[in-house]
């Protein structure tokens, strides 16, 4: 299993930070990799999401919802058009309030690779492609916290 951690600070309230981390189903508008984010059924844990790329679309279970502090979901790999070539995939969003108008926002990704090879020759090459498509979801996260603040003000 290999892990991927981003994380960013952004200045608002956590009530701010939480209202736009936690839009599961417009992820699309902030994660530049992701096309679409819909509605499937259910609310909160045991929820289900439609992800998709320009590579394909998959299915996600919420296996964690705590509000004003983190959710989970789980990837659902097992698929024939599962696009990727990941055995398993589970994605943790978390907010920590650092002082009052301060906030930590992380974000927790867990893979396996369907064949360990790959965990040693394309692990490193998508590492470098994922680092970079998560710090752009914190920036754009961080953009709209700021025009949510802004508008509240």
């Amino acid at each position: 299993m290999k892990t991927l951690s981003v994380t960013a600070e952004v200045n608002a309230p956590l009530s701010i930070v939480w209202q736009v981390v936690a839009d599961v189903y417009n992820y699309h508008l902030y994660a530049p990799n992701i096309t679409e984010s819909v509605y499937v059924r259910g609310d909160g844990v045991n929820s289900v999401r439609k992800c998709s790329s320009k590579e394909g679309s998959w299915l996600e279970v919420c296996t964690n919802w705590s509000n004003l502090d983190s959710y989970s979901y789980k990837v659902l790999t097992e698929g024939d058009n599962y696009p990727y070539p990941f055995k398993a995939l589970d994605a943790t969003w978390k907010t920590v309030e650092i002082s009052s108008g301060k906030v930590e926002i992380n974000l927790t990704i867990n893979i396996s690779f369907k064949y360990k090879l790959m965990e040693f020759f394309v692990y490193p090459l998508m590492k470098r492609k994922y680092q970079s498509i998560c710090d752009q979801l914190m920036v754009n996260w961080q953009r709209e916290c700021h025009k949510k603040l802004t508008e509240a003000a």
